[in-house]
């Protein structure tokens, strides 16, 4: 899991205090905006709250859907870093998969999918999930040589023996790679670290 988009609860608020702040939005119709996103996820982790700021989110989407790379920070948000009930989880990735563009797709939304992927999604949500991983996997290829040099600076940096470079060598290959690419990716980059690659 990327910790670059974990928000931590900075500004806690109780869940009516949240759903004041809300009411403009969920009753007046108010287009939701990234900035209140964030500020709902600095404050709160409750489900309602969280499944009342997907639902804004998804019908923001709907009406503008070239809007969703200033919104999946914030959908990563959501369940990095926290734990959440499966609903808010499958709305996520309902979201996430209805509106990427695949030709738009970078490594933020590689590492979304991956990401995803390792939730506790129903059987439809991670069908789709897993779908869309392999297609954004071959469009954004992981950089082995990239990694590899990272990984030797880690393990020079941390004096790691084989059993932790192992280790982190399986949780690169989880995180990133989708289920078919897991094996290759993992032997390219033990070979790379070896000096043989």
């Amino acid at each position: 899991m990327s910790d670059e988009y974990v928000v931590e609860i900075t500004e806690p608020l109780n869940p009516i205090k949240c759903a004041n702040l809300m009411h403009p939005y969920l009753k007046k119709g108010e287009p939701v905006t990234p900035e209140f996103c964030r500020q709902l996820l600095r404050s709160s982790n409750h489900r309602k709250i969280m499944r009342d700021m997907l639902t804004l989110i998804d019908a923001r989407l709907e009406k503008n859907p070239d809007d969703y790379w200033v919104y999946r920070e914030i959908l990563y948000g959501v369940f990095c870093g926290r734990r959440q009930i499966d609903e808010i989880i499958n709305k996520t990735a309902e979201i996430t998969v209805k509106y990427i563009n695949l030709e738009k797709a970078d490594k933020t939304d590689r590492a979304l999918i991956a990401d995803l992927a390792k939730e506790n999604l129903s059987a439809e949500n991670m069908l789709r999930v897993k779908r869309l991983a392999e297609k954004i996997y071959q469009k954004i290829p992981v950089d082995i040589d990239k990694v590899a040099a990272d990984m030797v600076e880690q393990i020079i940096e941390n004096k790691w023996g084989i059993k932790e470079i192992a280790a982190e060598l399986s949780a690169y290959a989880s995180s990133e790679v989708p289920e078919r690419n897991k094996n290759n990716v993992f032997l390219q980059l033990y070979h790379k670290i070896r000096g043989r690659g």
